[in-house]
């Protein structure tokens, strides 16, 4: 198992590397730029009148857009403190006994070590009570969390959980844990704003109709109801990306690719037979863009087929 890490092409590491960053930063302008234009969609939809002379159109534009970028800025600086603190509430992590804390806290050590992150550095530890077998990686201004539920605790063996950790401190070691915490709490906001202004309509005035002012606030309208789903959208591609290299990161930290394919087949398994809570208490649901596993794989993870794929490529047993 020694020559797992060395069957990892460096060169193809650093690359992925490379774009995941790159995807990281795309992602912060399309969804500033995102937020901003939902905001001045808003302000639109909720002031204009469609009575407005194109002359006053030019000068509410330069008036909003402004205000528009420095609310989405100021949104931006709010959600980088506090983002991933409200999502550690929403899974809901609790205190666990003694000798599960300790157990779990020196996986996460071990690997925190191997990844080279100074003993300030470490993650905090959390359990989230819940059946679905799942692990998170979430981090912001003032420290980070690696959180497992207590069905994955239940499924896997040490080395197994060691394998998924090792993947969440991956995704901490990148950087791209925090960058998509805020993401998250970003594409938030955006669904809350488009959901708030497509209900504030002013209705109809008298006067003559400025055709060009009815587009712009038509347009407006179409851009709320589209923002939420745009927003996830320019998450995806980097999100795919974020899971294939905290999956090879894992195969470097614990040098068991075999492990990690075990774990994942696992937890496929598992997710058809787990008895599932009200959607809105799924921790599946509550963070699945942060999730170790994700149902809707299509979406923001690479499928099970393609991760094991790449596992094998590792040195993982062909017959995983």
């Amino acid at each position: 198992m020694d020559s797992a890490p060395e069957r990892i092409d460096r060169e193809s590491f650093r690359v992925r590397l490379g774009k995941l960053k790159r995807g990281i930063a795309i992602s912060w302008v399309v969804n500033f730029v995102l937020l901003a234009l939902t905001i001045e969609a808003a302000l639109i939809f909720t002031i204009m009148s469609s009575t407005t002379t194109n002359e006053q159109i030019v000068s509410f534009l330069l008036t909003t857009l402004p205000i528009s970028l420095a609310i989405a800025a100021i949104s931006m600086m709010v959600l980088s403190a506090r983002s991933w603190k409200s999502i550690v509430l929403e899974l809901g992590t609790v205190e666990t006994d003694p000798a599960t804390t300790k157990y779990i806290g020196n996986i996460v050590e071990e690997m925190s070590l191997a990844a080279g992150l100074r003993g300030d550095e470490i993650p905090q530890v959390g359990v989230i009570p819940s059946d679905e077998p799942n692990a998170f990686a979430l981090a912001g201004r003032g420290g980070s969390m690696v959180a497992v539920t207590t069905g994955l605790l239940q499924m896997t063996t040490r080395e197994e959980l060691q394998a998924v950790i090792a993947h969440e401190i991956g995704h901490l070691l990148t950087g791209d844990s925090k960058a998509m915490t805020k993401l998250i709490a970003m594409s938030s906001v955006v669904g809350i704003i488009s959901g708030i202004g497509a209900r504030f309509f002013r209705g109809g005035d008298s006067g003559n109709k400025n055709p060009f002012a009815i587009a712009l606030i038509v347009l407006s309208l179409i851009f709320l109801i589209a923002a939420p789903f745009l927003s996830q959208l320019a998450n995806a591609s980097m999100q795919r990306k974020r899971e294939s290299q905290a999956d090879a990161m894992a195969v470097r930290l614990t040098r068991n690719p075999d492990a990690l394919a075990r774990a994942l087949r696992k937890i496929d398994g598992a997710y058809g037979s787990v008895a599932y809570p009200k959607k809105k208490h799924s921790v599946d649901h509550a963070a699945k863009q942060l999730a170790f596993f994700n149902r809707n794989a299509y979406k923001t993870h690479p499928p099970i087929e393609e991760r094991v794929h790449e596992l094998k490529r590792m040195g993982a047993d062909p017959s995983i």
